[in-house]
């Protein structure tokens, strides 16, 4: 998994699409820290002058606005005596004992951590190997994504044993944060940490990225080519495939060849979260929503057939690229730095061109396109609600000497001042508190900057030895991450126009929050048998709707076999155990 720029909470079907590749230039792991801007302040120079800053340096970092927009809620240091507890955490590009956080960290709680780091790759492995052998630290933290992360089933197991310690009742008398801030603003927080049998293991990390709710329904497109062709933005299905035949016959691009894509799109990034909208709810892989509190799955609706045979006529009308279903992201990326896209799904337009952020650019031309009306006239993009919330970074073990000590320094980094420091870095260098004149990405008044670092510097491929790159806790609300100033024309800023555009042409058609399914969590038999059924299922309609956009398969004429084989698959039986699981959850 790639370091997350645009600061995502890695996590979900489409997650490893959200690469770094559309940042500008190239960023050091320290510069990888977080959003859609310009690189952070440099690396390079050692620790000594962060642990000891000069006088005026000093003043500045203690004299914040912290208290203003959330209040620390613990007395420091949390003990007089140093204490030290043991950590086992993934790499992640992280110099986790030599890093500025740490050390500030450490200062502030008189908690010492002693570091046991594992590599990405077998983070999972080393975790297993360590509770089977009864050898392992006293907190498993950052265990937050692929390819590492810490599933709520398998935290649920090892509670059941002993080995996780059971924190709800220290999470009455430890962490003031969690139940004064979390838990009021993201309530369905706690539902993603109770496990099955009541008890909670782990603490969760909230990041709410407000336009990754819309991740599998953005679809990007080349407005400076409407506007070359006089054209307005389609609102409906018929008007969508005028533009796009617009596209490929009227040479937008005006290098008089007729070698403009109208449609395209690379492995990794389906199609069908956006054309499949109009005509029935989908959230993309799994497919999974809830109508009237049922689960059910998106490719079990008619509507299903009439997307797949709208799909087939742009393909067959060559307005659709065969190659969307094949090529990857360098090949779709050299199609965009040339002219040659007119419309194309991302998370952000640098999924296929150059995204340089702060300067007018190709990338700047693409704009997202609003939902299109199905036949019976709705617009809707399906909105995931609970895309911020994860439960599974932090779990206190048996071999802790004083879990009340470890939730409570857990619970600190959930303080605001403290989650930007975890996030950017230094204060003063990396990020700053906003002047009060600046306004974030929201157009509301800014709290706080990036600091940005100097785009022509060389790359520097150190760990990251300022912040924590969002692993591990942090609470990072909607309101939190778009506070952050926007330092260039907004119209070429990334992180706004992501925002506007979610704002303004997807959120008035978004689904309500009840049609969200939630991140369930499962009994180990329950999860076990939904991984089986989960990947059969999912791989044959992959299959069949590839089979049916290419005309391999007619969608109306087979529908009633595709139904059938979903049945001999266990599609029965996978739907009920996901209700049970959200029933349970009290979803």
């Amino acid at each position: 998994m790639p370091r997350q720029l645009d600061g995502t909470t890695p996590g979900g079907a489409n997650e490893k699409t959200r690469t770094d590749s559309w940042a500008t230039g190239t960023l050091s792991r320290r510069q990888a820290v977080v959003g859609a801007g310009a690189a952070v302040a440099g690396s390079g120079a050692g620790l000594s002058w962060l642990r000891n800053p000069t006088p005026v340096q000093a003043a500045r970092r203690q004299s914040t606005p912290a208290a203003e927009f959330r209040p620390s809620l613990h007395s420091y240091p949390l003990v007089q005596e140093k204490k030290t507890l043991r950590v086992l955490i993934p790499h992640w590009g992280i110099n986790w004992a030599e890093n500025a956080f740490t050390q500030w960290y450490e200062d502030r709680t008189n908690v010492h951590i002693e570091w046991t780091v594992v590599e990405d790759e077998i983070a999972l492995t080393q975790l297993n190997l360590q509770l089977a052998s009864g050898d392992y630290p006293d907190i498993v933290m950052g265990f937050n994504w692929a390819p590492f992360e810490l599933t709520p089933t398998t935290i649920s197991a090892y509670g059941g044993q002993g080995l996780f310690v059971p924190l709800n009742d220290y999470l009455a008398t430890s962490a003031p944060n969690y139940n004064t801030y979390v838990l009021p603003e993201y309530p369905i927080a706690e539902k993603l940490v109770t496990m099955p049998d009541g008890e909670i293991y782990s603490l969760p990390h909230v990041n709410d990225c407000y336009h990754c709710q819309f991740t599998t329904q953005k679809l990007w497109i080349q407005t400076a080519w409407l506007e070359q062709l006089g054209l307005t933005a389609a609102t409906t299905l018929d008007e969508f495939e005028a533009v796009l035949r617009a596209f490929k016959d009227m040479d937008p691009n005006g290098n008089g060849s007729p070698d403009e894509i109208p449609l395209t799109s690379q492995t990794g990034w389906p199609l069908d979260g956006f054309f499949m909208s109009p005509f029935t709810p989908n959230p993309g892989k799994p497919w999974l929503y809830r109508d009237a509190g049922k689960v059910t799955a998106a490719y079990m609706q008619d509507g299903w057939i009439q997307g797949s045979n709208y799909l087939r006529r742009l393909l067959e009308g060559q307005l659709l690229s065969p190659d969307a279903f094949t090529q990857n992201e360098e090949q779709i990326t050299g199609l965009g730095n040339n002219n040659r896209i007119g419309a194309a799904p991302g998370v952000v337009q640098g999924n296929f061109v150059r995204l340089t952020d702060g300067a007018a650019g190709l990338w700047s031309t693409f704009l997202l396109q609003a939902p299109l009306a199905g036949p019976d006239g709705t617009r809707r993009s399906f909105r995931r609600f609970n895309e911020a919330n994860l439960g599974n970074v932090f779990v206190v073990t048996d071999k802790c000497e004083d879990p009340a000590l470890a939730v409570a320094w857990a619970d600190g980094l959930y303080e605001w001042e403290t989650g930007l420091r975890a996030t950017f870095g230094v204060p003063d260098v990396d990020w700053r508190w906003a002047d009060g004149t600046e306004l974030g990405i929201d157009g509301e008044p800014a709290k706080y900057s990036r600091i940005p670092g100097d785009p022509n510097a060389p790359e520097d491929a150190s760990d990251n030895d300022a912040a924590w790159n969002q692993l591990g806790l942090l609470f990072r609300s909607n309101k939190d991450r778009l506070s952050e100033a926007v330092l260039n024309d907004p119209n070429t800023s990334a992180e706004v126009l992501l925002y506007r555009g979610c704002k303004e042409q997807l959120e008035p058609f978004g689904t309500t929050e009840d049609m969200d399914v939630l991140r369930p969590i499962f009994t180990p038999d329950e999860a076990i048998r939904v991984s089986e059924l989960e990947t059969v299922i999912a791989g044959y309609v992959e299959e069949q709707l590839a089979l049916q956009v290419t005309g391999q398969v007619d969608a109306e004429a087979g529908r009633g076999d595709f139904l059938d084989q979903l049945s001999s698959l266990g599609i029965e039986e996978y739907l009920s155990i996901q209700q049970t699981a959200h029933d349970r959850m009290g979803a």
